[in-house]
């Protein structure tokens, strides 16, 4: 055991770590220390039990190592936490940070999480298909950053598909029929189609092959 008590200790790890890391914080300091980890994804049973005191500070932004954050005061903060000292503890800590700051259980923290792999993961990963088709043909990739700019600033928390636009929003059949056949697709846009098409039944498919890609599964 240390000799100091911290005020709270921060699991800033992977998420597959935080089980084995804190058991070894757990032989480290007394079981009175609070403990959180950051994870959107992980239920807060991932932490060892000898830490009585257990909570969840997750701020919902895509950190890039070396990149430095922003101001943390428009940041949104999920936090959670398993007794009354470690809420108010959790609370004051995110409320100090930012003035948007959320409570969720686990269950409610975990949908968020996916929710955000599909706003910030997944959308990457479209780029990237963009990014490919216009390489095929030698165009800059640049072209295309003033309506990746434009659709992404028109989201005001209203439904987005009230925000949609071109040939899909004027059921424009026609211009949707004229997509390359699946030979001259790129890559990732045959794995999209064939993972959606596989997943299909009964509906669903494409939100479920989606969540595959975007997580990064097979």
């Amino acid at each position: 055991m240390v000799d100091f008590r911290p005020t709270v200790l921060i699991l800033a790890v992977p998420d597959a770590k935080i089980t084995s890391v804190s058991a070894k914080l757990a032989r480290i300091f007394p079981e009175g220390v609070p403990l959180l980890h950051t994870s959107g994804a992980t239920s807060l049973k991932k932490i060892d039990d000898r830490f009585k005191h257990r909570g969840v500070l997750w701020p919902i932004r895509s950190l890039i190592k070396g990149t430095p954050t922003s101001s943390w005061e428009d940041l949104p903060l999920v936090y959670q936490a398993n007794t009354p000292i470690m809420i108010e503890l959790v609370r004051n800590l995110a409320e100090a940070l930012s003035w948007k700051t959320y409570e969720m259980n686990s269950q409610d923290r975990a949908q968020l999480h996916l929710a955000a792999v599909y706003s910030n993961n997944f959308v990457s990963w479209l780029y990237q298909i963009s990014y490919e088709l216009c390489e095929e043909k030698g165009i800059p990739f640049s072209v295309l950053l003033p309506i990746i700019r434009d659709t992404a600033e028109r989201q005001t928390g209203l439904e987005p598909r009230w925000s949609q636009t071109g040939a899909a929003a004027r059921h424009d059949k026609p211009t949707m029929g004229e997509a390359p056949e699946a030979s001259a697709r790129p890559p990732g846009v045959r794995k999209a189609l064939s993972v959606g098409e596989s997943s299909d039944s009964g509906g669903g498919g494409w939100l479920r092959g989606a969540n595959k890609l975007a997580c990064g599964g097979d």
